[in-house]
């Protein structure tokens, strides 16, 4: 069967994990499919330089008119209630926490020949219909080998495992500037929630700011990082002024921040895929990273300074969760400030070991995936 156009449900953008897949899969397949996408994208312009603009600007024109051209067929059927509508075409979905799935106006799910859904969950808690949820899909893209686990423990096996990639062309090895030249600067990047570990982070660097003044931290984390009942609010773990929070930084923009940094830092409590990560050890900046869930994936030899401490958080809303030892990673930071050649040693072990976290490898593995025989 040949296809000619692909529907992304999937958002595209620049901020968070799907948002940079939708975006890298826009930009990869740009030559090879025409696309229609079920969300505006005219702010795609702020996410991409103005020459990959160029590559994709007439891809966004034709899937605006797509877009109206839908919205105004829905006004003429009753969409009073949830339902479904089939297309002939393979459509990629967004699927939230417990498979929770992404309805456009009017109550309408679109439903594609395959029909393909994209998880990003680190609560581990699914409800009786998120099984139910999953047979809408051909197929169920998972992001590290501990999503597949988990949702296999659901009795969902339409799964497959595609880790996400990192762009070599906009993250590299490259030396600092001299804005923080005489700092020691410390890197830590992720999404909104409790489950990114934030509030050690600062634990562990009040510690190491009191013993190396010279240290700085990058924070680049949501407006609300420390979510999530028994979360912690940022208010209350103000460290000192040695702390520059810059907030979510756009995809184009992040190589810019971490090439400053001596290190980058992530004990996460959980997290579903590696993408700040990579892009550090893509730059050659040695991390530290939490021994669970989607980390595993990435661990391999000396490419990273490993946190093996850690205490388990029960709850089966939490299944492979855990929680770093604060003062392991003081003592981790502690070595990299102190041994810099074999800090320089770890990130350059990091960059050659995320060699075959292509973007376009998984543009490949995502489109063998939409022609694989039992799709159709």
């Amino acid at each position: 069967m040949l296809i000619d156009t692909v529907i992304f449900g999937l958002p595209i953008g620049g901020y968070s994990n799907l948002e940079i897949a939708g975006l890298n899969l826009l930009l990869n397949w740009r030559n090879r499919f025409q696309f229609a996408s079920l969300y505006p994208l005219k702010s795609l312009i702020n996410d991409v330089d103005p020459l990959r603009w160029s590559q994709i600007s007439e891809v966004i024109e034709n899937s605006e008119q797509f877009r109206v051209q839908f919205l105004r067929y829905l006004e003429g059927i009753d969409t009073s209630s949830p339902q479904a509508l089939s297309v002939s075409y393979p459509v990629l979905h967004r699927l939230g926490e417990d498979l929770e799935l992404s309805f456009l106006d009017k109550n309408t799910l679109i439903c594609g020949t395959p029909n393909i859904g994209f998880t990003d969950f680190v609560i581990t808690e699914f409800g009786l219909s998120s099984t139910d949820r999953a047979k809408l899909f051909s197929h169920i893209i998972a992001s590290s080998e501990w999503s597949k686990e988990i949702l296999l423990g659901e009795g969902i096996d339409n799964v497959d495992v595609v880790l996400g990639g990192v762009d070599t062309t906009l993250f590299f090895p490259h030396k600092k500037s001299e804005i923080f030249s005489d700092r020691f600067v410390i890197y830590s990047g992720g999404k909104e929630g409790y489950s990114g570990g934030y509030d050690l982070v600062l634990e562990a660097f009040k510690e190491f700011n009191i013993l190396h003044p010279d240290s700085l931290l990058i924070s680049s984390w949501p407006s609300n990082p420390f979510i999530y009942g028994e979360g912690l609010k940022g208010e209350e773990n103000k460290v000192s002024d040695n702390i520059i929070a810059v907030g979510e930084v756009p995809y184009q923009l992040r190589s810019y921040v971490i090439r400053e940094a001596d290190v980058g830092v992530f004990p996460s409590r959980a997290t579903s895929s590696n993408y700040r990560e990579l892009e550090c050890m893509a730059c050659s900046i040695p991390v530290i990273l939490s021994d669970n869930t989607s980390h595993k994936d990435l661990i391999k030899g000396d490419n990273a300074v490993v946190l093996g401490s850690k205490s388990l958080i029960k709850g089966n809303s939490f299944r492979g969760w855990s929680e770093s030892n604060t003062e392991e990673i003081l003592g981790a930071l502690e070595f990299l400030y102190f041994n810099r050649e074999k800090s320089k040693e770890i990130g350059e072990e990091g960059f050659s070991s995320i060699k075959e976290y292509s973007w376009s490898t998984y543009a490949a593995k995502i489109e063998k995936i939409i022609f694989s025989t039992d799709s159709f």
